[in-house]
């Protein structure tokens, strides 16, 4: 299947909670996953803390974006998780 265009999910500075403003780009990404598309989800986070706990942030949020995938009925299996930390904010 053809990938989707990248999808793009905003979080608080810091913050580790999606707020329902971005449920409409879950549910886009999960229908697209539902025709077979496997989803690369990559965490990404700012500068504002050091680089360990930048690094540990955005692999948390890429996280918390695949839970909120599965919990919409996509395969765990179709999804590859990644944070990249501070050095691709």
């Amino acid at each position: 299947p053809v990938a989707p265009a990248p999808m793009m999910i905003f979080f608080d500075s810091g913050g580790k909670e999606i707020r329902r403003e971005w449920e409409p780009v879950l549910d886009e990404a999960a229908r697209a996953a539902a025709g077979g598309t496997r989803l690369r989800i990559v965490g990404h986070s700012d500068r504002s803390g050091s680089a360990a706990v930048n690094r540990r942030t955005s692999l948390e949020r890429a996280r918390i974006v695949a839970d909120a995938l599965i919990a919409r009925g996509v395969a765990s299996a179709s999804l590859l998780v990644s944070g990249e930390g501070e050095d691709r904010p």
